[in-house]
Order: C-alpha cells, then sequence, then structure tokens
C-alpha cells in the first residue's frame, strides 16, 4: 500500500470555494441585469406617458391655432379671453391658453399648453414652469400677392384673415427642463 501524501490533503476543499466564487459572480452579475432591465421598464413606461403629454399639447395648440386662424382680430381677442378654450380629445388632456398681440395687419399669438390638472392662469403665466408647449405664431391678414395692408382690396377682414401663418417658436418646455 502506498502511503498518502500530506501536499495532496492541503488542497482539499479548493474546488468548492473556486464553486462559491464561481456562484457569487453569476448571482452579482444577474442581480445588476435584473436591476438594469427593472430601471429600464419604468423609464420606457415615464417616456412614452410624457410623450403623449407633449403630443397632446400639440394637438391643442393646432387645434387652438386653426380656430383662430380665420377670424378677425377681434373675434381672436374674444377668443383668447375666453381661454381656455380648448381640450384636445385625446386620452391624455392639455389645456390651451393664448395672448395676443395685433400688429397693424397681423396678429402675434402666443399659445400655452398645459397638462389638463394645471389651471389657466397657472399655465397664462407658466406658474413653476408649468407649460408643456410654448409656441409663437404670426397670422398675416393681408391678402394673397400682397405685400402690405395698407394696398386698396389688401386688408379685408374677414375674407383676408389668416391668409398666412409662420411659426415664430415651437418649443416643447418639458423635453427642455
Amino acid at each position: 500500500m502506498c502511503p498518502v501524501s500530506n501536499s495532496r490533503r492541503g488542497e482539499d476543499g479548493a474546488s468548492l470555494i473556486i464553486a462559491l466564487v464561481f456562484v457569487l459572480l453569476i448571482s452579482l452579475i444577474l442581480l445588476a441585469i435584473v436591476t438594469l432591465s427593472g430601471t429600464n421598464i419604468v423609464n420606457t413606461t415615464n417616456l412614452q406617458n410624457e410623450r403623449a403629454l407633449e403630443y397632446s399639447a400639440e394637438g391643442g395648440v393646432q387645434a387652438a391655432l386653426q380656430s383662430v386662424r380665420y377670424v378677425t382680430a377681434s373675434q381672436t381677442s374674444a377668443f383668447c379671453a375666453n381661454s381656455p378654450a380648448l381640450q384636445p380629445p385625446t386620452p391624455i388632456s392639455s389645456t390651451v391658453v393664448c395672448q395676443v398681440a395685433k400688429l397693424t395687419y397681423a396678429r402675434v399669438l402666443t399659445f400655452e399648453a398645459c397638462d389638463v390638472t394645471v389651471s389657466s392662469s397657472d399655465c397664462a403665466n407658466n406658474v413653476n414652469k408649468a407649460d408643456v408647449l410654448t409656441a409663437t405664431v404670426l397670422i398675416s391678414d393681408v391678402a394673397n400677392g400682397c405685400t402690405s395692408g395698407g394696398s386698396p382690396g389688401c386688408y379685408n377682414p374677414p375674407s383676408t384673415s389668416g391668409t398666412s401663418v409662420t411659426v415664430e417658436s415651437w418649443i416643447v418646455n418639458r423635453a427642455n427642463g
């Protein structure tokens, strides 16, 4: 019979420690992957909700713009005085308020869209950065082909109201802040 070497006995259990270290490393990697996946799911949901709110605000501003485009300047002032007049028919509601500045032959309108839970005065004054979207547009009331409303037949509301719309600015505030 051969005697058992003492050097071999000193390595007993080494494979168990290596196996435990391997299991621990794999467990940590899997934990990191599960945490990352959970965070991504939450972020995706938040992004979808934010985009839905932004799209609702954009639809509301587009609808408000079309509502005031072909009316006279005085009717625009009345419309904006009664703001918020529009809530777009979308699953996520937003409120649109407008403010008007009149030029001689054009109107500059600023539309502010907020979540429906924000009051119209807070939306109009952008209290606590409530605006989801702010748009400034210039609506021309000069007939097509005319360069100025001072020429005969070039300015004749309501037939010349809203002949063109120029977007001065269109800012999605939520994505920026």
